[in-house]
């Protein structure tokens, strides 16, 4: 009975211990600021090429068609995930999560605009 306590208690300790050791942190995108990018960017002037140059090889590519356009444009798609500050806790995994997606949009094979969101949360798991 004293021996299994004593790996419960065990456990508990690496347990805590874990929680006082955040993990680094962890990305899985090409860039780690979109706004910052995309200010050297130039509406019109600026090609794809100097997108991938900046940007890398985009995540994923498509068009879109907006309803006052006759013909689809061009879209490049980026994202970004982050988790920082991991720690294990007992009631569970804790991180901030935050999520960059960034569409690029192409007149022919020119820069012509962008759509960003980012969003920063703190998440837990179980």
């Amino acid at each position: 009975m004293t021996r299994g306590f004593g790996c419960g208690a065990l456990a508990l300790a690496l347990l805590a211990l874990a929680g006082c050791i955040p993990a680094p942190t962890m990305g899985s995108g090409a860039f780690r600021d979109a706004e910052a990018a995309t200010r050297k960017l130039q509406r019109g002037v600026s090609t794809q090429d100097d997108v991938e140059h900046l940007l890398g090889a985009p995540n994923g590519e498509g068009a879109a068609q907006f309803w006052n356009e006759a013909a689809p444009r061009a879209v490049w798609y980026y994202e970004d995930d982050r988790a920082s500050e991991t720690t294990l806790r007992l009631d569970g995994v804790h991180t901030n999560y935050r999520q960059q997606i960034l569409f690029i949009f192409f007149k022919g094979k020119t820069f012509d605009g962008y759509l960003w969101s980012d969003v920063s949360v703190p998440a837990k798991g179980r």
